[in-house]
Parts: C-alpha cells; sequence; structure tokens
C-alpha cells in the first residue's frame, strides 16, 4: 500500500462530503469499506461512521442553536473522521496489515506453508491436505486457529 495514494483516497473521500447531491448512506458505505481494509474492521472509527446520522428529531432541533443545519452536523462529523485517519497514517505510517501466510508462517515451517497453499481448494487433493496437516500435528492445527481467532490477527 502506497501512502500517498492511501492519503489521497481518503482525501476524495472527505470531498465527497461537499458534493451537491450527497448521500449519506451511500458515503457511508464507501468509507466503512475504506477504513475497513486500511485499520482493520474493529477499528473505532468504522463504528463512529456507522453512527453518522442526519439528526431531525424534535429534541435535537430543539435543543440546538438557530445555525444547527442536521446535515452540516452530519458532514462535519464525518470530515473530522476522515482527518483523523489522514493525520493518523501521516504520523505513524501505514497500519501494518497481516496475511493469512503470515500468520501460518508463526506456526509452521516455510515449507508447511507452500505446501498447505498449493494443496488449499483443491478438490483432488483434500486427502493429501489432510494428510499434511495431520503430520503437521494437532498442536500446530490448534495453535493456527487460536492465532486466527485471535483479535490481532486480521484486526
Amino acid at each position: 500500500m502506497d501512502k500517498k495514494k492511501l492519503i489521497a483516497v481518503f482525501k476524495k473521500l472527505e470531498g465527497k462530503l461537499n458534493e451537491k447531491e450527497f448521500d449519506l448512506e451511500a458515503w457511508k458505505a464507501s468509507a466503512v469499506s475504506l477504513f475497513s481494509r486500511t485499520f482493520g474492521a474493529s477499528d473505532p472509527k468504522i463504528k463512529q461512521i456507522h453512527d453518522l446520522k442526519i439528526d431531525y428529531s424534535s429534541w435535537a432541533l430543539r435543543d440546538a442553536p438557530s445555525t444547527y443545519h442536521p446535515l452540516e452536523s452530519c458532514k462535519n462529523l464525518g470530515r473530522e473522521v476522515v482527518l483523523s485517519a489522514i493525520d493518523e497514517i501521516e504520523l505513524f505510517g501505514l497500519p501494518e496489515q497481516k496475511d493469512l501466510r503470515k500468520v501460518m508462517g508463526e506456526v509452521y515451517s516455510e515449507a508447511e506453508v507452500k505446501q498447505i497453499v498449493s494443496l488449499a481448494g483443491v478438490e483432488k487433493k483434500e486427502a493429501e491436505l489432510k494428510k499434511l496437516l495431520e503430520k503437521a500435528g494437532s498442536e500446530k492445527n490448534v495453535a493456527l486457529i487460536m492465532k486466527l481467532l485471535s483479535e490481532e490477527a486480521f484486526d
């Protein structure tokens, strides 16, 4: 992932908040997708995006000053979430993304990983894959499952 390109995509997402034909739900779908791929599905910014709504309730309007505009308020919150993501990328760099091969490499040898990957998903090779996993031992297989289920594996 290229840092400059990623920041450009986040800035483009922010720019969509200014479009005349702004659709909050469409924007949120794009934003959630981008944030999930960049920061992981459990990142708190994703919840903030999901929670964005245009609040026209009588309580919100009653307690708000005359300058309150529900749509603009919602856009401002979205903008702040996007800008904080850009700041985070600029300050801390790109988040590290673990892929399945890396996680498997923490449990199995490099040769085992290559064999497993080459056999995975091939129907005629299921028996061979099963033998390979049995040979690796239940300890390694359980360790891999535990890593995959842990929060850190694919955040």
